[in-house]
């Protein structure tokens, strides 16, 4: 499946912006090239080019306002990764010197922390954040595992990690609950274009800053996902209705 059969619209040119009717910042990158195993390379880069801005980018002072103070803070980038899909991934963790805490517990996570996700801050000139972004034959090196998504945010770990742990079981209109992988770039994309009332709620969060961006990055192009206007404190409890069973059978 190509992204373009996600989508539900078409875009034309690299790094274009648009807004559309569910209030959602859309930029889409095209042409991201993975980093080489750099030998030889005296400073190694971290990112991709067409990804810095993106990932690791920081606000100018006087750019962010809270309440009626306007505050130069940093921006945080998160990756949300399946370690269904990156064999040893706990202990890549582990090893990397970096925050990370899985998004299960308890009993959940005695059972299935190999294979579930995790959530790690990363930062530029880490090994692992690097190993993320590069191909090669090396099981370390995770780009054509499209191990997961990417966030940006003001807010700590730990707030990120209790948003996102609402999405890993949901209930659907009947009451059933469902395990969401919504840790899969492909998921999570295809829900942000094609689910409106699911990309709200992803998108909305009682935090203290308005600012989250979800970027997923698949087959080339990167696509960086953030609402355009601020939403309300009351979020309703969401479910798996119609919109998004359908958007699941499609990717299925």
């Amino acid at each position: 499946m190509s992204a373009g059969d996600i989508e539900g619209y078409s875009q034309q040119g690299a790094a274009q912006r648009d807004t559309d009717a569910r209030s959602l910042t859309i930029e889409t990158i095209e042409d991201v090239e993975p980093l080489d195993e750099q030998f030889g390379v005296e400073v190694p880069r971290t990112v991709p080019d067409a990804l810095y801005d993106t990932l690791f980018g920081q606000p100018k002072l006087g750019e962010v306002k809270l309440g009626d103070r306007i505050a130069d803070a940093r921006v945080f980038t998160y990756a949300i990764l399946d370690a269904a899909k990156v064999v040893s991934l706990p202990e890549m963790l582990e090893a990397s010197g970096l925050e990370h805490r899985c998004l299960f517990k308890g009993a959940a996570y005695d059972e299935l922390k190999d294979v579930a996700p995790w959530i790690v801050r990363l930062e530029e000139g880490n090994t692992f954040t690097r190993n993320l972004f590069t191909r090669s034959d090396a099981p370390w090196h995770l780009w054509d595992k499209e191990a997961g998504l990417y966030i940006r945010s003001r807010d700590k770990l730990v707030d990120v990690r209790a948003h996102w742990r609402k999405f890993t079981k949901v209930q659907d209109e009947a009451g059933a609950w469902f395990y969401l992988r919504l840790y899969d770039p492909r998921i999570t994309q295809a829900f942000l274009h094609n689910a409106p009332d699911f990309a709200d709620r992803i998108l909305s969060r009682a935090f203290p800053w308005d600012d989250l961006t979800i970027i997923t990055c698949f087959e080339g192009r990167a696509k960086s996902f953030g609402a355009a206007r601020k939403t309300s404190k009351n979020i309703p409890v969401i479910r798996l209705g119609s919109d998004e069973k359908a958007v699941l059978r499609h990717l299925l």
